[in-house]
């Protein structure tokens, strides 16, 4: 019963949104443990694409492949008003 009503309300136009955002910044408030470093889903790869971490990092580790992946074919070198994507399997390229 409860989920079909938070079914029916993320239907809503605009309540979806407005439901996540709250949660999100419900948890941000709330659960403060120093363990919980990222809000994230994560992202899972493939064994041959597994990023060297510390020890310390391998708890966080899906977090951390989810920005490698996100942020990874940006070359960080060239002038941030138009950063320079390459295919996410590929390395990144300086500019020319």
């Amino acid at each position: 019963m409860l989920g079909r009503i938070f079914i029916f309300l993320c239907s809503v136009p605009g309540f979806k949104k407005f439901l996540w955002r709250n949660w999100y910044d419900y948890l941000a408030r709330s659960h403060r443990a120093p363990e919980w470093t990222f809000m994230n889903y994560g992202f899972a790869t493939s064994e041959a694409n597994v990023l060297a971490l510390n020890m310390a990092d391998d708890p966080d580790r899906h977090g951390i492949q989810l920005y490698h992946h996100v942020v990874g074919p940006i070359d960080a070198t060239t002038d941030r008003s138009s950063p320079r994507r390459t295919s996410p399997s590929s390395p990144i390229s300086p500019a020319t």
